[in-house]
């Protein structure tokens, strides 16, 4: 009865923890209580996929995680056991020979080290059975082998895992792009507004609430405001606008009062998987005769432009290729666009754009689009742009 109780807590944490350090930490204290163990970690696979990263551990000390995440996990014959296949729970014993323990380097120089004579690990994959990250116990040899129980218990732990490290990595990934777009948001000068599925005002800048508070002392002016916005919006519908998340946002441009209002059609998903319409507003009204004299210092857009695609390969490292399928993908080509444009086939096409997202740390065109957008507006985000040295680890 106390190992149901465990086991039906060990599930409700995953359903209700959001911030992977803390549910994975917490897992692995609970799983103590009906698999005992040594030590025990909880590893993730990095943004690009190249190496495990320490994500929470009990008992055993950054030293042995920086070890094995540094050095001896490339040397780990069962990790690369479980990069292979798709079983959910590996006990050590059932995969490894004695043979092989005594001739590699791993077993004598790292466990013998760390006092580790037997491991069970609990891997962790998404929905379509992508690697995400695994659960590690250790004991030493005055404990005996982890047995079928042992193992019958992560079985059943393996969807309550696999589930929550997806949901925890989907929220983040959506934190992080809210962060980024926000940056943006506060900085733009102009009216920008964002309006809901209903068409419905979400919120708005500084600029949008002084704005939207004049308005409200003309009714007349902000009906016909918002009746202009609304029928951009509900044209861009009928025209069936694109609902990819991973392609840039569509928009299309009106003129009101004298001035510009740019609107985009930006789909999201939300945490149960729909898609969502956002519409986003950037009014910029007429300029006074005053300003249009002004003469203006700052760079040109097109030299913004010409100085974004030139750090990316001075600074990011960016291939001449994957530089171009950027730039194409900037101006607003679809993949299979840009496979025609360039001649090649759509899988290369991907793959350079995920080499390219790992180099400037960026997860999907909305951020790239953001980051574009900001480097050719702010002159504080060009010179820190610039001045980043190359990510090529960027994690979760």
């Amino acid at each position: 009865m106390s190992e149901m109780n465990t086991l039906m807590d060990i599930s409700f944490l995953f359903q209700s923890v959001r911030d992977l350090n803390v549910m994975s930490q917490k897992f692995l204290q609970m799983l103590g209580k009906i698999v005992p163990n040594d030590k025990s970690a909880v590893f993730l696979l990095s943004e690009n996929r190249r190496q495990f990263i320490s994500c929470a551990e009990v008992w055993c000390g950054g030293s042995m995680i920086r070890e094995y995440t540094d050095t001896y996990c490339n040397m780990d014959y069962l990790g690369w056991q479980i990069f292979q296949s798709t079983e959910k729970v590996f006990r050590e014993s059932d995969w490894i020979r004695p043979a092989d323990r005594k001739s590699s380097r791993f077993y004598q120089e790292f466990l013998r080290k760390h006092n580790v004579e037997y491991r069970l690990v609990l891997s962790g994959r998404s929905s379509s059975g992508e690697l995400l990250g695994m659960v590690m116990l250790f004991r030493s040899d005055i404990f005996e082998d982890f047995n079928d129980q042992d193992v019958a218990v992560l079985e059943m732990l393996y969807s309550h895992f696999s589930a929550g490290i997806e949901n925890a990595i989907h929220l983040d990934k959506l934190s992080v792009q809210a962060n980024m777009a926000q940056k943006v948001y506060n900085f733009i000068q102009d009216v920008m507004i964002i309006l809901d599925e209903n068409l419905t005002v979400l919120e708005g800048n500084e600029a949008a609430e002084n704005f939207l508070a004049r308005l409200e002392d003309a009714p007349d002016q902000q009906r016909v405001f918002f009746n202009t916005i609304r029928t951009c919006c509900r044209e861009m519908e009928e025209d069936g606008f694109s609902d990819d998340i991973s392609s840039l946002p569509d928009y299309r441009q009106v003129e009101l009062w004298g001035g510009v209002a740019k609107i985009s059609m930006v789909p999201h998903n939300d945490v149960r998987g729909n898609t969502l319409r956002q519409y986003v507003i950037v009014f910029s009204p007429m300029k006074t005769a005053d300003q249009n004299r002004q003469p203006s210092s700052e760079p040109s857009v097109e030299e913004n432009r010409q100085r974004f695609f030139a750090t990316l390969s001075r600074q990011y490292g960016l291939t001449k290729r994957e530089k171009k399928i950027i730039e194409l993908a900037l101006e607003g080509l679809e993949n299979q666009r840009i496979a025609d444009n360039l001649h090649i086939s759509l899988f290369t096409v991907k793959s350079h754009f995920q080499n390219g997202y790992a180099k400037l740390g960026v997860r999907s065109r909305q951020e790239l689009f953001l980051i574009y957008m900001k480097y050719l507006i702010s002159d504080q985000f060009r010179q820190e742009f610039d001045a980043q040295t190359r990510k090529d680890d960027y994690l979760w």
